[in-house]
């Protein structure tokens, strides 16, 4: 067996552990005869393990990923919480 082929069995069992914690996936490129390189999202490592305690999720990410599937709460609107007065 070659360095290429253990190699990419090397990361293809990486790759497919850890893309089931996200759904960007991974991608192994070669980057030269003897080295090979697994991209993976850089939030691979709070997908796979959590944040640690005491840490927020980033707010402004958390808001683009609503944004972007154009999630509406109840009482929101899409330009955020709607107030009902009543006199």
């Amino acid at each position: 067996m070659s360095f290429e082929e253990i190699a990419r069995m090397f990361l293809e069992a990486v790759k497919s552990d850890t893309d089931t914690y996200t759904s960007i996936k991974g991608e192994i490129i070669k980057n030269n005869s003897s080295s090979f390189s697994l991209l993976t999202p850089d939030h691979i490592q709070f997908a796979f393990a959590g944040r640690p305690k005491g840490k927020k999720p980033p707010l402004e990410a958390m808001l683009e990923f609503i944004r972007s599937k154009d999630i509406l709460f109840k009482g929101w609107t899409r330009k955020g919480l709607h107030l009902q007065c009543r006199l």
